[in-house]
């Protein structure tokens, strides 16, 4: 996963590399250097959040107020 690759992700999800970093309980420094480039995605973690982008893409948050 290229650093371009991981913040769309994060960005598709609504989460932020801090949210990341608390759901995957690692220090806040590494999804920033996810990145930017300094470290790899391990590919399972890459795995992961391309199924849970994927998933919000296919269902979206429903429009609960129409009438």
């Amino acid at each position: 996963m290229t650093p371009t690759r991981f913040l769309a992700t994060l960005e598709a999800l609504g989460w932020s590399q801090r949210h990341l970093a608390s759901l995957l309980q690692c220090d806040t420094n590494l999804p920033t250097r996810w990145a930017t480039g300094r470290a790899v995605v391990p590919p399972a973690l890459a795995r992961w959040l391309d199924t849970l982008a994927a998933c919000h893409a296919a269902h979206p948050v429903p429009d609960w107020r129409q009438r």
